[in-house]
């Protein structure tokens, strides 16, 4: 629960701003089931670096924007390179052991709302944009949404081949 005056729609700071290609660890589930310290997953990760340098760089058109939960998104279709890449990088997080959120949704979040008591605020309707992003690097981040919307970049990993 968070205090009433959080509630409200928010927008990302331009800094914060990122594509959410693959949700890994949830920091709420790590403390709650006690899997794994926040402070050894780096070096768990570490296979991550060679499935990221052998998948193609790719290009993902974001066409719409609309209400996931609490958040106002920009996604798109997924593409094919996109797709085989996540297989992967799920398949050796749950190699790992490590617990993996199934969003098959890319996605930028542009604002989050902060839900309180009582129901969120009213969201404005889908509406169609177009925006082309080239992908070619992923970065591990870790995002801090309350209460303050942060991103801190643990580490980057470059995408092989051009898209």
């Amino acid at each position: 629960m968070y205090p009433a005056q959080k509630t409200g729609w928010r927008p990302l700071p331009a800094g914060s701003l990122h594509l959410t290609v693959q949700p890994i660890l949830d920091p709420v589930e790590i403390r709650q089931a006690q899997v794994i310290q926040p402070g050894a997953a780096m070096s768990m990760l570490a296979g991550l670096g060679p499935i990221c340098s052998e998948s193609p760089a790719f290009e993902i058109v974001l066409d719409r924007v609309t209400r996931l939960r609490s958040a106002i998104v920009a996604l798109g279709e997924t593409p094919a390179p996109l797709a085989a890449l996540r297989r992967r990088l799920v398949h050796e997080l749950i190699g790992l052991r490590l617990p993996v959120r199934t969003l098959e949704i890319a996605h930028v979040t542009l604002f989050r709302c902060d839900l309180g008591e009582g129901p969120a605020p009213a969201a404005p309707p889908s509406m169609p944009i177009k925006v082309r992003m080239r992908v070619g690097a992923l970065r591990l981040i870790e995002e801090k949404v309350f209460p303050s919307l942060e991103v801190e970049i643990l580490r980057t990993f470059e995408l092989g081949g051009a898209c």
